[in-house]
C-alpha cells in the first residue's frame, strides 16, 4: 500500500504544479479517481487481514488502482502537449 501512497503524493504533486487551469482541472479530476480507487483498496485490506489472504476484491481494485494511475500518466503526457 506504501508504493501506492507514493505515487499518489507524486501524482498530486504533478498536478499542484501544472500551470494551465484547464489541464489542472482534467488532471485534478482523473487524480480524484485514483484516489477514490485508493480508498477502497484500504478499506479491503482490513477485511484481508481479517482472513488472513489477499480477497478477490482486494486483487480487483488492485489491477484497477494500476489501470488508472497508468491513464493518468498518460493524461499527463496529453495535457503537456496539448497545454502546453
Amino acid at each position: 500500500m506504501n508504493q501506492y501512497s507514493a505515487k499518489l503524493t507524486r501524482l498530486l504533486a504533478i498536478v499542484t504544479s501544472t500551470k494551465d487551469i484547464r489541464a489542472k482541472s482534467d488532471l485534478f479530476k482523473l487524480y480524484t479517481n485514483c484516489k477514490n480507487v485508493y480508498v477502497e483498496m484500504d478499506k479491503e485490506s482490513v477485511e484481508c487481514r481479517r482472513l488472513h489472504r489477499i480477497t478477490v476484491k482486494y486483487t480487483e481494485l488492485e489491477q484497477k488502482l494500476n489501470k488508472s494511475i497508468t491513464e493518468f500518466e498518460q493524461w499527463i503526457t496529453f495535457a503537456t502537449l496539448l497545454y502546453g
